[in-house]
């Protein structure tokens, strides 16, 4: 199919102003194929990598971090502690939301901010996901 590169909007009530950059999704169109006219897809971000500290660390210092050059030359860095306790976090809420339970203040990660709460219509949606991708680096798997 062709390929098309489309720059994703982000609801500002929903997205955190830190991550608001612009980003990008390729995606090949088909033609004369008939697909549903709506899909909706949900985006979860790995908690903090190791790699997002040390960023963290060089602009909050100003120099370079020992180490920080190997780090660059890796791609696939770990979540470090408070990534962790963040995936850990975000599990224990969808378990809360799935199961009907009340969303307890350590079930949201340390440090995220959601915006407007999810609708019963988004949660829906999510739980009854056709498909599920993952990225296979580590920080996205752990």
């Amino acid at each position: 199919g062709e390929v098309v590169r489309a720059e994703l909007k982000f609801n500002p009530k929903t997205v955190p102003a830190t991550h608001k950059e612009k980003c990008f999704v390729s995606f090949s169109v088909y033609k004369n194929v008939q697909w549903p006219t709506e899909k909706t897809v949900f985006f979860i971000r790995h908690g903090e990598s190791k790699w997002n500290e040390a960023e963290h660390k060089i602009k909050k210092e100003g120099a370079l971090m020992t180490g920080a050059a190997a780090m660059a030359s890796q791609r696939d860095h770990a979540l470090n502690d408070i990534g962790i306790e963040q995936a850990r976090a975000l599990n224990r809420r969808w378990k809360a939301t799935r199961d009907g339970r009340d969303i307890k203040s350590d079930d949201v990660p340390k440090g995220m901010s959601y915006g407007e709460e999810p609708t019963t219509e988004d949660e829906k949606a999510f739980f009854e996901a056709e498909l599920i991708y993952s990225s296979p680096l580590t920080r996205a798997l752990q």
